[in-house]
């Protein structure tokens, strides 16, 4: 409390003449009516407080409120309708304000009677809830079988007869390795026949530069491709049409060499089972990682005739007598037929799952997200993914290599 004393003194003008009732109330006011004359008043003045971080604040912030006199604080969380006392002192220190609550200091005036309350200002607080504001940004869950080579592979059931018949087989694989000789530890197998299948087909990668179409009662027949690199997605697709004409298309160009072929009988002798995913009946397996594998039976869903193809960019689906679809989303669902036609199960070791995929997930940069929280700016928890200014306009998307079984990306709320 502030106490000020004020002093008012009555001063005369003595030099007046002929006025001798002037000079008697002077003399009178030496001998003793000053004392009298001398008032004084006490007058309360109220305090200002404030706040060591202002009035917009995190939950959980430690506040400390400060007046330079000694009060009582109080606080208030129905708008002012009532008070609660929390305390004495200089200062008053919390860490648990809630959103919307006032405070201020108290003392009396104690010069009137009863004794009057003296008030400060009012400090009402705005509290940034914890994950208000907070935006993500989810990615599908993708990722991919997980090969050793050595006795890692999927057998299915009831598996797929392609006999006559046109189909199309197509997916992504990425190698650990690449294969430098024809043998069988040198070979991999990416979906093979069955044992004891010998008119089952097999997809080999046989060379460095090299696709087998194979059938062991007939032969096979290779087919030439670019050079082939390790940890590198590559997207692939057998293919034979109802004309009995086959290719291969590695990343949407068609084999240099043979560029369609029939050749060797091997394209309308298949009544044999595939069963295998990772390997082929003489135990050719496959080292590194395959994704979104598709088997379509009676249709050729590219023309093995032109010279490219467009290759996808999203995960495959199923279509019309789709008879496999491993699509490798997560862990959990890698040895589940998308197309609900096929059982799977390990044969030797389980296959393990990779957050590996194909694809690239790039989000649109025209994104933009709210911030409802008063004092609240945004940050992106991972600028090399994206930025985000303080408004919420998010900028400089790089593609997000999958995949993970769920990315929760990337923005959020920086609460001050």
């Amino acid at each position: 409390m502030h106490l000020r004393l004020d002093f008012h003194l009555l001063a005369f003008n003595t030099n007046q003449p002929n006025r001798p009732d002037m000079m008697k109330f002077y003399t009178h006011m030496m001998r003793g009516i000053l004392p009298a004359l001398l008032m004084i008043s006490l007058q309360t003045i109220g305090q200002t407080i404030s706040s060591d971080v202002g009035t917009t604040i995190c939950k959980g912030q430690t506040v400390v409120m400060t007046a330079d006199s000694y009060y009582e604080w109080e606080v208030s969380t129905n708008n002012g309708s009532s008070w609660t006392s929390l305390g004495s002192g200089n200062n008053y220190a919390s860490a648990s304000i809630i959103n919307g609550s006032k405070y201020r200091a108290k003392t009396y005036d104690y010069m009137s009677f009863p004794p009057s309350e003296i008030l400060s200002n009012e400090l009402t607080f705005t509290v940034a809830g914890e994950q208000t504001g907070i935006n993500t940004i989810t990615t599908p869950s993708r990722g991919s079988i997980s090969l050793n080579g050595t006795d890692q592979a999927f057998q299915f059931s009831p598996g797929i007869s392609v006999g006559t018949s046109a189909f199309t087989f197509e997916g992504w694989f990425r190698l650990n390795n690449v294969p430098f000789f024809e043998d069988d530890q040198n070979m991999y197998s990416i979906i093979g026949a069955g044992t004891g299948q010998s008119h089952a087909l097999s997809i080999i990668v046989s060379q460095a530069n090299t696709i087998r179409y194979q059938c062991s009662a007939h032969g096979s027949q290779d087919f030439t491709v670019p050079k082939l690199n390790i940890n590198t997605w590559y997207h692939l697709v057998v293919v034979r049409n109802t004309n009995d004409e086959v290719n291969i298309f590695l990343n949407g160009t068609r084999s240099s060499s043979p560029t369609t072929t029939s050749a060797n009988g091997i394209t309308n002798d298949n009544p044999g089972n595939i069963q295998f995913i990772g390997r082929n009946r003489d135990g050719v397996r496959f080292n590194g990682q395959l994704s979104n594998l598709r088997l379509v039976t009676g249709t050729a869903l590219y023309d093995p005739t032109q010279s490219s193809i467009t290759v996808p960019t999203a995960p495959l689906t199923s279509v019309t007598n789709t008879k496999l679809l491993l699509l490798a989303n997560s862990s959990a669902t890698m040895a589940t037929d998308a197309s609900g036609t096929q059982t799977l199960s390990a044969n030797g070791s389980a296959p393990g799952w990779a957050a590996n995929s194909p694809f690239r997930e790039t989000i649109s940069t025209s994104k933009t997200v709210s911030n409802s929280v008063a004092g609240g700016t945004w940050s992106s928890s991972n600028t090399s993914v994206a930025t985000v200014d303080a408004s919420g306009v998010i900028t400089g998307y790089a593609p997000i290599k999958s995949l993970n079984e769920t990315i929760i990306m990337l923005v959020v709320l920086a609460l001050i």
